[in-house]
């Protein structure tokens, strides 16, 4: 019995062939994905299957059977690899279901949400999702974001050990913490370092330790929690970060509309600025995009890019 559970796990194997060449041989698409040719002919004919289209109405997905050959002809395999805020939402809300369900699925559910959990904090900043992102999606703090909060109403330091990324053993911080704040899908503790002598931010998750001492201390008066976001995304530094300006080719630019709300220019292309204040990320955010991503500003950031291009 064919159902639409069934039909969808079918799709989810059959679609990524068409992403790679637009024209497929039915008989070795069933071959490789041990699927009738007749059912994949039906679950492809449900894609463009509808009986309430409005006068006028453009097929985002065609498809062509000719003897053995079927061509899928659309222009939503262009679209960059990235989800949406709603996207995600969803996405984590169908998992923590089938989790619930305790069948011969979670153990999979409950990997794909492990992995799902790491794509959170990676993913940028939307504003106009923040509310949801702060209450409905993983919170990664745990106790040590329990702990530091109680030492925050208690107004006492804390001691913890904090892994960075290039550490091999935690290192051992003093701090007195000012806020903890949620950004970019993750839990961080913003306060003053004494090892340091400045004031730093600490991601929460990287905490392999948190003590809270006997000691007291005040939050400073001018301490604004919203000072340390730059364009959604953790600045601790006093000096306001470098700007970077990246233009999007037409083939992709609808979709960095559609993630941020911006208009395009007159020709379809996107033409963003926002801050630099990691290259390492500029690098690679501006690298997924292939072509369809040019930095305009600033040169020596063009260089750089060019130089890694000539390297790989």
């Amino acid at each position: 019995m064919t159902t639409a559970a069934n039909r969808f796990r079918r799709l989810m194997l059959l679609l990524p062939s068409f992403a790679e060449s637009s024209i497929q041989s039915l008989g070795e698409l069933s071959a490789r994905l041990g699927i009738e040719p007749a059912t994949i002919v039906a679950d492809l004919t449900a894609l463009i299957e509808r009986f309430d289209d409005v006068p006028g109405f453009e097929e985002p997905i065609g498809i062509q059977l000719s003897g053995d050959t079927i061509e899928l002809t659309t222009d939503h395999f262009l679209r960059p690899m990235r989800v949406s805020m709603a996207e995600l939402c969803a996405l984590e809300l169908g998992l923590n279901v089938l989790v619930s369900r305790q069948d011969e699925e979670s153990a999979l559910a409950a990997q794909t949400m492990e992995r799902l959990q790491q794509c959170i904090a990676s993913l940028p900043q939307d504003h106009r999702w923040s509310t949801v992102r702060s209450t409905a999606l993983h919170e990664s703090g745990g106790v040590a974001l329990d702990t530091l909060r109680r030492a925050l109403r208690r107004g006492r330091v804390v001691r913890i050990e904090y892994h960075r990324p290039s550490d091999y053993e935690p290192a051992e911080r003093v701090v007195r913490p000012y806020a903890v704040l949620y950004c970019n899908g993750c839990w961080y503790l913003v306060g003053w370092c004494e090892v340091a002598n400045a004031r730093r931010l600490f991601r929460i998750d990287r905490m392999d330790k948190v003590e809270i001492t006997e000691r007291t201390h005040d939050v400073p008066e001018d301490f604004d929690p919203e000072s340390l976001l730059v364009d959604g995304r953790p600045w601790v530094s006093d000096a306001p970060p470098p700007m970077m300006t990246v233009r999007y080719s037409p083939a992709i630019a609808r979709w960095i509309a559609e993630r941020d709300g911006q208009p395009l220019e007159a020709d379809g292309s996107a033409v963003r600025t926002m801050p630099l204040a990691d290259r390492e990320w500029a690098i690679r955010h501006v690298l997924q995009y292939g072509p369809d991503a040019q930095v305009l500003e600033p040169e020596e950031l063009r260089t750089e890019i060019r130089a890694r291009l000539v390297g790989l």
